[in-house]
């Protein structure tokens, strides 16, 4: 008799309630009161019992059951999930799509997975889900509610089978690579020791952050512009005198939005509109070389 293999467990039982108050909940509640943080903490008690930590709010079920489960209306939960894709909580792109995905709360969660030994679950791509435009009518949307929800789980666990292993950017063995300590916590390059050092509090996820800069100096990058970036934002920071709810992460500086291109700044600025990015980035790392 054959003995099948055990199905590896792609959900968790709990995940970190950090007691300070970051950004996040700090604007739901002042937008949304109560109903803001409640939503919060019940999205991610439902991406935590969720296969793969990803939710579809595409078919009818799918999103009355979220309504349900908040106890907030159609409006209130998109008017959240909205806000939330705008702070970084969600991932704005699969939100385009109705797929609620955090990083953050993955980052949060891997500990659970390391103990178990197995990958941590990555972020799906759109060509593994039956995706539906956020901003489209609802009638307009690709996706039959009467589809078989176990059916479609089944097509995206046969697609995840056929990808390399989820955890490939996490164990690259480059100098931008981290390493493991025997207590649990990491090692990180210099390079990005000295970015974090400068950079404003409220940095959010350290590990968030490091993937972000790593993306960034595996594409080239230079170090030396990423540092110019995040000291700029630092001064405008402390300029401005900007609470610390409202900084952004390093993980949303260095992120998809490209938000350190516009903190490197010069005095030329104004004359070089037309110029290409590569002819910005020499005309920066000059500055750096010469200024320090």
């Amino acid at each position: 008799m054959i003995k099948l293999a055990r199905p590896k467990k792609k959900t968790v039982d709990y995940f970190p309630h950090i007691i300070k108050t970051g950004k996040t909940i700090t604007i739901l509640e002042n937008k949304f009161g109560n109903d803001g943080y409640a939503f919060w903490f019940k999205l991610l008690e439902i991406l935590g019992s969720t296969d793969g930590h990803y939710y579809e709010y595409i078919n009818i079920t799918d999103r009355e059951f979220l309504h349900a489960r908040t106890l907030v209306s159609e409006k209130t939960a998109k008017d959240i999930l909205d806000l939330l894709a705008e702070l970084d909580a969600i991932d704005k792109k699969l939100w385009k799509h109705n797929i609620i995905w955090s990083d953050n709360f993955i980052d949060n969660i891997e500990d659970a997975y390391a103990r178990r030994k197995v990958n941590v679950p990555q972020k799906p791509s759109l060509s593994e889900i039956n995706v539906c435009n956020n901003s489209s009518e609802e009638g307009n949307c690709n996706h039959n509610d009467s589809e078989n929800s176990q059916s479609k789980v089944n097509k995206i666990k046969k697609n995840k089978n056929k990808e390399k292993p989820s955890n490939k950017f996490d164990t690259q063995t480059d100098k931008f690579s981290i390493t493991k300590k025997q207590n649990g916590r990491y090692n990180y390059p210099d390079e990005y020791e000295t970015i974090y050092s400068i950079y404003p509090k409220n940095k959010g996820t350290k590990k968030a952050g490091w993937r972000k800069w790593a993306a960034r100096r595996r594409e080239g990058v230079k170090q030396e512009l990423l540092i110019l970036a995040a000291k700029n934002y630092a001064n405008e920071c402390k300029k401005e005198k900007k609470d610390e709810k409202y900084v952004k992460y390093i993980s949303t500086l260095f992120g998809p939005d490209e938000w350190w291109k516009k903190y490197l700044k010069y005095e030329e600025d104004k004359y070089c509109e037309k110029e290409n990015t590569e002819s910005i980035f020499q005309k920066q790392l000059e500055r750096v070389e010469k200024y320090g």
